[in-house]
């Protein structure tokens, strides 16, 4: 029904989960029950906006060491190009690069954060 939403119980207690390296997530039979005095937080960061380098051209940290990982220990490495102004991923995210302006993508991120139960975040847009 258009207008109407519906809460359900997403069980992310449940879910199994690998990563790109091969780790995977602890299942009940490891972890147990939820800890009551444990907190999951999570680092946000806001600022991938604006007309800077993000919007021509991707850099990519992964995909930069893996090609020239002498560039590990060398800020004035040609592989790291022209760094002012700009910003840099790790890696690509899961919904792809992006702007922070992209609210889809906002209100996604703020959906799988809330369906993994993390207890708080904290946004940097500095």
């Amino acid at each position: 029904m258009a207008g109407h939403s519906q809460n359900w119980n997403v069980n992310s207690d449940q879910w199994a989960a690998t990563d790109a390296l091969g780790r995977k997530v602890r299942d009940y039979n490891a972890a147990g029950e939820k800890k009551k005095d444990k907190v999951v937080a999570m680092f946000y960061w806001t600022w991938h906006q604006g007309n800077d380098d993000t919007t021509y051209h991707v850099k990519n940290i992964t995909e930069i060491l893996r090609k020239y990982p002498e560039a590990m220990k060398d800020y004035h490495h040609p592989a790291w190009g022209n760094k002012q102004p700009g910003f840099f991923f790790w890696e690509q995210p899961l919904l792809g690069y992006y702007k922070t302006t992209d609210t889809w993508v906002l209100r996604k991120n703020a959906e799988m954060l809330t369906d993994a139960d993390i207890d708080t975040e904290f946004f940097d847009c500095t």
